[in-house]
């Protein structure tokens, strides 16, 4: 399945760069309390108009979450993104999505999330043509390409609960998906 976004992604703003949104410094206590992240671990945090990206140093650290649920659901989001580098080299970057107030604890693969987390990468590593793996307990990888204000997302998927790969909309914007 390929998924083609018409999501804005990393802008000049105020000559601040910014990945569809803005760049905060702080996760927050309740956050790291919900997510089980000391406050030395995050290197960055991001806000975009619906999710947090928080930025680890390693991706041994977002592997070891072990989240509290019932905070996570107190927090005002849509989601939590947790990214890092990735240690192998196979992969560019890792990544985990908790949605407790989505009404999911935590996304196996999150194409959504891609959105946002293909621009900052892509920015921070300089390339458009980026590997992720998302290293929930299901786990998957996705091919991305940041394509300007696009974001090109390519991998397996599997149909889930009767919802058809056709019923999917990725980011924040309209998206086109096809069958690869």
């Amino acid at each position: 399945v390929q998924v083609v976004t018409l999501t804005p992604a990393i802008r000049q703003e105020r000559g601040v760069q910014v990945a569809q949104g803005v760049l905060i410094y702080d996760l927050g206590d309740d956050t790291r309390r919900a997510t089980g992240l000391a406050p030395g671990d995050v290197r960055e945090v991001w806000r975009n108009g619906v999710d947090l990206l928080a930025v680890l140093e390693h991706d041994a650290q977002a592997g070891a979450i072990e989240p509290n649920h019932t905070l996570l659901g107190g927090i005002r989001t849509r989601g939590i993104i947790v990214t890092a580098p990735s240690d192998s080299a196979e992969h560019d970057f890792v990544s985990r999505f908790f949605g407790p107030a989505s009404g999911v604890p935590e996304d196996p693969v999150t194409g959504s999330a891609h959105c946002t987390s293909v621009p900052f990468w892509a920015k921070k590593l300089g390339k458009s043509d980026l590997v992720a793996r998302q290293i929930s307990k299901r786990g998957g990888t996705l091919w991305c390409t940041h394509a300007g204000e696009r974001v090109i997302l390519r991998g397996r998927c599997a149909e889930a609960s009767g919802i058809s790969a056709t019923s999917l909309r990725a980011g924040v914007g309209p998206a086109r998906i096809a069958s690869r």
